[in-house]
């Protein structure tokens, strides 16, 4: 059976009751490079995992999309988040 999601607190509600229960599988299968891995677990107060030597940091998406949008100013606000 696939869960199905018609309203945002839905989805927020799905994430919540489910990754508390996942720690196990989030150690078992890190995904180091992915910003929204270290935000999950930032957000459940789970130690961090480390990124690996000699590879960049993730880059957040916002960063990504400010080059494609051919800013290159920095974010007045970014220092407050």
């Amino acid at each position: 059976m696939t869960a199905s999601f018609e309203t945002d607190f839905d989805r927020a509600d799905y994430i919540h009751r489910g990754a508390t229960g996942w720690k196990g599988v989030f150690d078992a299968f890190p995904v180091p490079l992915s910003p929204r891995y270290h935000a999950l677990r930032m957000m459940y107060g789970w130690e961090p995992v480390p990124v690996p030597s000699g590879t960049a940091a993730p880059e957040p998406l916002y960063l990504r999309l400010y080059r494609a949008e051919g800013r290159t100013e920095s974010d007045p606000c970014e220092g407050k988040v």
